[in-house]
C-alpha cells in the first residue's frame, strides 16, 4: 500500500520528492525507509519528516535489518533501470 507522509519531504541526498511511503503499514517515527531514486537510508522523524541516516545508526542495526536494507535497495535499484528503459522510448 502506498501511504501518505509529509508533502514537504525531499531525499537529502538526491533531492527528489519523498512524499509517499509503501508498506504494510504507515510509517511512523523512527522507521526506515530507502530512496527510490538513489537508496538513500533514511529514517522517519517527527512529522514524519525524513533524515538521512547516521553511520554510527547504520552500524548499530542487526543483520537481520541488514539484510531488509539490502533487499530494498536491490528492488530500487531496479526500479531506476525499468524507470531508464522506458523513458529511453
Amino acid at each position: 500500500m502506498s501511504y501518505e507522509t509529509n508533502p514537504k519531504n525531499r531525499c537529502p541526498r538526491c533531492s527528489h520528492g519523498a512524499e509517499h511511503a509503501s508498506g504494510a503499514a504507515p510509517p511512523n517515527t523512527g522507521d526506515i525507509a530507502i530512496c527510490a531514486y538513489c537508496s538513500a537510508v533514511l529514517v522517519y522523524t517527527k512529522g514524519l519528516r525524513i533524515r538521512e541516516m547516521t553511520e554510527t545508526e547504520y552500524r548499530e542495526l542487526t543483520p537481520e535489518v541488514l539484510a531488509e536494507i539490502g533487499r530494498a535497495t536491490f528492488v530500487a535499484a531496479k526500479f531506476r533501470r525499468m524507470r531508464a528503459m522506458f523513458s529511453r522510448n
